[in-house]
């Protein structure tokens, strides 16, 4: 068993602050198919994944999802257009480092698209702080392969990780539930694609309002120095 400390990361909305962006994209896409745009209030307290569920949580017709779905470039499209301007969250990068500098591996585990992921890390200058991006290789096989859930219980088998020497931090239901059925210990962030009555409700270990907060669990609790 391999000991070395590890923490999961949600890439959207909870590393990188682009849930404003999120919101426009989807937007764009209903515009395409003459749909009433929806509010960020709206997202926070409808949003699900895969993007299907959403637009029939918000009442698109079906026939005008299956014109979405069937192209699943509407959204990224809007999407690799808008997202450099996105920042990272606030206090991302001390802590990144922080917990690089104590030997604790950042892995991101994500249902974005990998290669899109990755030149958001090198735009932010950033890629060096992770050991490994586990995401969709396309949007024509997201959400159709493996689910994240699974994705990180692959990577945990193959090397040897210890989910109890480990936390997953998300700003959505899934990533507590992985944490719950894995064996991680759980962070929701607030502010991103979730409302926070939603998050509480999934019971997290811990619930957190921005990434200082969460350097502060990690201290008190002993995981960083």
């Amino acid at each position: 068993m391999n000991n070395k400390k590890f923490i999961a990361w949600d890439w959207n909305g909870t590393l990188l602050d682009d849930t404003d962006i999120v919101l426009e994209c989807v937007n764009l896409a209903l515009e395409e198919v003459d749909c009433p745009p929806i509010s960020m209030s709206v997202l926070r307290e409808t949003q699900s994944a895969p993007f299907e569920v959403l637009y029939r949580a918000v009442g698109v017709p079906e026939e005008k999802i299956s014109i979405l779905m069937q192209n699943s470039d509407i959204f990224h499209k809007h999407y690799e257009r808008r997202s450099d301007r996105a920042p990272l969250r606030k206090g991302s990068l001390f802590l990144l480092k922080k917990l690089k500098a104590n030997n604790i591996s950042n892995i991101i585990l994500s249902n974005h698209i990998a290669n899109q992921i990755i030149r958001l890390l090198s735009l932010h200058k950033i890629h060096d702080l992770f050991d490994d991006v586990l995401a969709y290789e396309s949007p024509e096989v997201q959400f159709c392969d493996i689910t994240k859930g699974e994705r990180l219980r692959r990577h945990i088998e193959t090397k040897k990780l210890d989910a109890s020497n480990a936390f997953i931090v998300g700003d959505t239901r899934e990533e507590i539930k992985i944490g719950r059925d894995l064996g991680l210990s759980s962070v929701a962030v607030t502010g991103g694609i979730l409302a926070e009555h939603l998050l509480r409700a999934e019971k997290p270990d811990y619930v957190i309002h921005s990434l200082d907060d969460l350097d502060l669990v990690l201290e008190e609790i002993g995981f960083v120095a």
